[in-house]
Parts: C-alpha cells; sequence; structure tokens
C-alpha cells in the first residue's frame, strides 16, 4: 500500500514543481543513490527552505498515520499541503497589504471550483509562482540501498522485503553493499546535503548572483543532528541561513559550544513543541535555547509538522522583512495547571 500511496505523492508533489533529484549528483539512476526533492528551479529563488524530517520516515513523508482520512488525509501527513502553502508565500514578503499567501489561495480555490480536480489546479495556479521560496526536502529515512531493487529504502520497507520463509528474519544489512558513500548515517546524509546542494548554492553562483537566504525546518532527530552539525560548521553558513525552525527537538542547548550560533538560536530559531496548549502559546524554551511555542498536537512528536508548518512559515516571513535587525521578541510564559 505505502509504495501505492508514494507513487500518487511523488505525482502531487510534481505537479507542485518538485523534482527528486539523486546524491551524490553523479550518479545514475540504477547506481547506489539517496533520492531528495527540490523545487525545479532551485537557483533562481531568493530563499530557500530546507526540511530535514525524522529519521524513521519514507521521502516526502511527515506521518503515515496522518495520511489517514481521519487524521487529515494524504496531503497533511506527506508534504503536499506543505509545498502548497510555501508556494503561497513570497521570497520577499511585504507587511502591508493583502498577503500573497491570500491571494494564491483565492485563485486556487477559484480555478479548482472550475476545473474540478486539486491536482489540475496545482498545475494552472502554481506554475505562475515564481516568487515563493524554493524547496529541498532531505531524504534521512532512505539510507538503506537494495542493490537488486535499485532504490534506496527505510529499515522498516528493508524488514518488508520477502524472505526465505515465514520463520526466517530479515536480511542483514551489509554496511558496504547496503549503505550509499557519504549517507551512511543521518550525520553524514546531512552532511553530503549541504556539500552537493547548500554548497553549490551559496558558493557557487556566478559573479554578480543574489546569494539565497536559507531558512532550515528540522524536526525531532533532524533538530538534533543540525544543531549538532551547525554548531561544528557556523562560521561556514551563519552568513546564508536566516531561520530555523525546530518540530519536536530533542537536542539540549547547553552542549551547544559555538556562542556565536547559541546567540543566532536564542534571536532567529523557533521550536514547536508536543503540548495540551493551544497552537503558538509560549513555552518556557530554556531547554532548547530558543522561544518556544506549543505545535498543537498533544501526543505524537511525528505529527507536530502537520500542525506546526503555517506557524513556522509564517516565522520565516516575519524574519524576511527584517533581514538585517530581526530578533526574537520576548514573551510572557503562562502556567497551566493541566499542562504536564
Amino acid at each position: 500500500m505505502h509504495i501505492c500511496l508514494r507513487r500518487i505523492i511523488f505525482e502531487r508533489l510534481s505537479a507542485l514543481g518538485l523534482t527528486q533529484l539523486r546524491l551524490p549528483r553523479t550518479a545514475g539512476p540504477k547506481e547506489k543513490h539517496i533520492p531528495i526533492l527540490a523545487s525545479n528551479d532551485l537557483e533562481a529563488r531568493e530563499r530557500i527552505i530546507l526540511v530535514l524530517n525524522e529519521a524513521s520516515q519514507d521521502l516526502g513523508i511527515f506521518a503515515w498515520r496522518d495520511t489517514r482520512s481521519e487524521r487529515g488525509g494524504l496531503a497533511v501527513g506527506s508534504a503536499i499541503d506543505f509545498v502548497k502553502e510555501v508556494m503561497c508565500h513570497a521570497s520577499n514578503p511585504c507587511p502591508k497589504g493583502k498577503a500573497t499567501a491570500d491571494i494564491v489561495k483565492d485563485e486556487l480555490q477559484e480555478v479548482e471550483e472550475v476545473v474540478q480536480s486539486a491536482e489540475t489546479a496545482a498545475r494552472i495556479v502554481y506554475q505562475d509562482v515564481s516568487d515563493s521560496p524554493g524547496i529541498v526536502i532531505a531524504n534521512p529515512g532512505q539510507l538503506i540501498w537494495h542493490r537488486r531493487g535499485k532504490q534506496a529504502m527505510t529499515l522498516t520497507s528493508w524488514f518488508s522485503l520477502p524472505r526465505k520463509s515465514a520463520v526466517h528474519g530479515p536480511m542483514l544489512v551489509h554496511e558496504v553493499h547496503n549503505r550509499v558513500p557519504g549517507h551512511e548515517d543521518y550525520a553524514a546524509h546531512l552532511g553530503s546535503v549541504f556539500k552537493d546542494v547548500v554548497d553549490p548554492l551559496i558558493f557557487g553562483r556566478p559573479d554578480g548572483g543574489k546569494l539565497p537566504a536559507i531558512d532550515i525546518i528540522a524536526l525531532t532527530d533532524g533538530a538534533l543532528e543540525l544543531v549538532r552539525f551547525l554548531d561544528d560548521h557556523w562560521s561556514r553558513y551563519e552568513s546564508f541561513i536566516s531561520a530555523i525552525a525546530l518540530g519536536g527537538p530533542l537536542h539540549n542547548s547547553n552542549t551547544i559550544t559555538n556562542s556565536a550560533f547559541r546567540k543566532f538560536l536564542s534571536r532567529r530559531a523557533r521550536a514547536y513543541v508536543i503540548s495540551h496548549l493551544p497552537a503558538g502559546t509560549p513555552i518556557d524554551g530554556a531547554f532548547y535555547g530558543c522561544n518556544t511555542y506549543s505545535s498543537g498536537e498533544a501526543e505524537i512528536a511525528e505529527c507536530v509538522m502537520g500542525k506546526s508548518y503555517p506557524m513556522m512559515l509564517d516565522f520565516f516571513d516575519e524574519v524576511a522583512m527584517n533581514p538585517e535587525g530581526y530578533a526574537n521578541p520576548e514573551v510572557l510564559i503562562f502556567e497551566n495547571e493541566n499542562e504536564e
């Protein structure tokens, strides 16, 4: 079933302007590689949003449980609705007048009423939305290379492969044959995404080309790996990263050794965590070192993204409207006797 759903999701994401890139970039379709998703015209975008998902998820999936109709459906559990929302935001948002997001959403609704197809409407409307941020969705979940199938897959998919008999265990993962160099684990994959995708965008632009601002969304263990990576490489990327949103983060700010990066987190990063409080309610975020808010998801970490990405994108817009001087506002933390 997941194979069919993934195919449908990729078709819809393709209609929204995303394509699969192979890492390393020199790999052929049947050679060892890890696929990621990226906007078709990434080099032309003035803002780029990099998404670092959980290490257990398939490419383009935030939470399989949310793809069930009673929890929102395929578009909610995958990146489909998220990508639509991103494409409703301008790279250079205007603080006055009707928001670009509202204009595009109104147009999308009007077209859907005519063509009676959300996918066709997306092709018609979004092909003209060139001012929105570009998108890169990393793939830390599918880091096992299936040699016979010529594809990368998650550990869950690996365990689901046919076995010799009902009593045989799953095939062992060979650390050479079933791994892609540079993508052996989350940390290696993250480093390769920066080296092969982010670096060419910010260091490989032609002379005179405008360098893009990078916004990053990192979820659960992705937030942990991002904090570790930037703590070690902040001097290389600090001029290009505009803002960071962390969903259900696992890091402890006390482990951060780079004082400049620690200051950046306090000024231009926000965390959205599991909480019974209404979405957007400020929460004590001393542990994470940044402003922290309720995600609106009360129980399950993988569902935080589906509830909080509109707040994350609005936060990125706030920073984009004041790229030089933005700093998180001071917030009042209210105790709630029902909050555990």
